[in-house]
């Protein structure tokens, strides 16, 4: 178990697991919605932020800072929507909540790449 979280919080799968989180997210948004407006700005959201994790994985300054920001955004979205979720749906909210929990520590894990490392 040690290990995978150990490899979970490496800089590359933070950067590969953090689209394939937001794209998840759209679709689960864009079904519950459905309305056109979700799904074009969710697509494009992903597709923006695959564009930055791809240029913050060959370590362009700008795009690290800007990942890190973007993930701690995220992060806090998902933490605030999962304690509003605890009481009502537990299951729901402890997801959000270890979602949070993972974008953070990936957050912090970027941001300390900007300068050589793993």
């Amino acid at each position: 178990m040690r290990a995978a979280v150990g490899f979970l919080l490496r800089r590359g799968p933070v950067l590969a697991v953090f689209p394939l989180l937001k794209l998840a997210a759209v679709i689960a948004e864009g079904v519950v919605v459905n309305t056109v407006d979700v799904w074009t700005f969710g697509v494009l959201a992903v597709i923006v932020y695959a564009v930055i994790a791809w240029f913050a994985w060959q370590r362009r300054i700008v795009s690290i800072w800007a990942m890190t920001l973007i993930m701690l955004y995220e992060g806090s979205g998902a933490l605030l929507t999962g304690l509003r979720n605890l009481g009502t749906a537990p299951v729901l909210g402890a997801v959000s909540v270890a979602v949070a929990v993972y974008l953070v520590l990936g957050a912090l894990t970027v941001f300390s790449s900007r300068r050589g490392g793993r």
